[in-house]
């Protein structure tokens, strides 16, 4: 499926161009990091300092990690009410603890954290999703897969991706819809029994193809190191996969690519 990465990505990336011309608005997006846990010169960061200055749009980088708590707490406090904010994962527990996604909200959450909080019983609320969710909506719709057709398998539950994600889908009325963790028992049967599979666990090559099925399309969200390479979720063997039809997205170059550029989408959009 990597043509179809390339070519959602130009698409999305001329939108997006053609919409920052237009644009109005004078809030910046800032970043919040973890130094301990996240290098400001990975590839997470560079990508939204790289797209803001292609799409005219002002991105701070703050790390809560060598600034003080009152520091951090001010500058929170500061442009709650007037920017975007966005936090990178991961972050330490004794970050988490400063109880800094207190200053999120419905309005300035441009990566959609607090939207969990309203999948369920709110969801008419919700102004942003989680950018990569985005892009797993935006490829499924691309392939015009008609979930009300589809035997949909979701690998991993956090709540930023794979119980979110099960929960949109849900309510497209899927044909089915199963939610696979570490601790399911008939991993193999649930997986080859789908014809979508979305992949949102983090860790690599857990998985071997054979177990899709003929004709499955997976979507791959997963990407971590192995010796210094980005992998998916999945061993994926292209012979195989040809010779039994299955599509799936590369890693690297696959969701990643498109996940920074949804961030952006949410800035200049709302998903209502």
């Amino acid at each position: 499926m990597k043509k179809y990465i390339d070519l959602i990505y130009e698409m999305k990336l001329n939108q997006l161009k053609e919409l920052s011309q237009k644009n109005k608005k004078q809030k910046a997006i800032y970043v919040f990091y973890d130094s301990s846990l996240v290098d400001v010169n990975s590839a997470y960061i560079k990508s939204k300092v790289k797209y803001g200055n292609i799409f005219d749009v002002k991105v701070y980088v703050h790390d809560l990690y060598t600034n003080d708590l009152d520091t951090n707490h001010r500058l929170l406090k500061e442009i709650k009410d007037h920017h975007f904010m966005m936090f990178e994962f991961p972050i330490s527990k004794p970050i988490l603890d400063q109880n800094y996604f207190s200053y999120l909200s419905l309005d300035n959450d441009i990566d959609g954290i607090v939207a969990p909080n309203y999948i369920q019983n709110d969801f008419n609320l919700i102004k942003y999703h989680p950018a990569t969710v985005s892009a797993v909506l935006e490829v499924i719709n691309y392939l015009k897969l008609d979930l009300k057709q589809e035997d949909v398998c979701i690998l991993g539950r956090s709540i930023y991706l794979g119980n979110y994600l099960y929960q949109l889908i849900l309510k497209n009325k899927p044909k089915s819809i199963v939610q696979i963790n570490s601790t399911t028992v008939n991993k193999q049967e649930l997986i080859k029994g789908s014809s979508l599979v979305i992949s949102c666990i983090n860790k690599a090559l857990v998985y071997p193809i054979d177990w899709l099925a003929d004709n499955t399309y997976l979507i791959d969200v997963t990407t971590e190191y192995v010796n210094n390479k980005l992998k998916g979720s999945f061993i994926i063997d292209q012979t195989y996969a040809n010779e039994h039809n299955i599509k799936y997205t590369p890693t690297p170059g696959g969701i990643g690519k498109l996940t920074t550029l949804f961030l952006f989408n949410n800035y200049f959009l709302t998903t209502k």
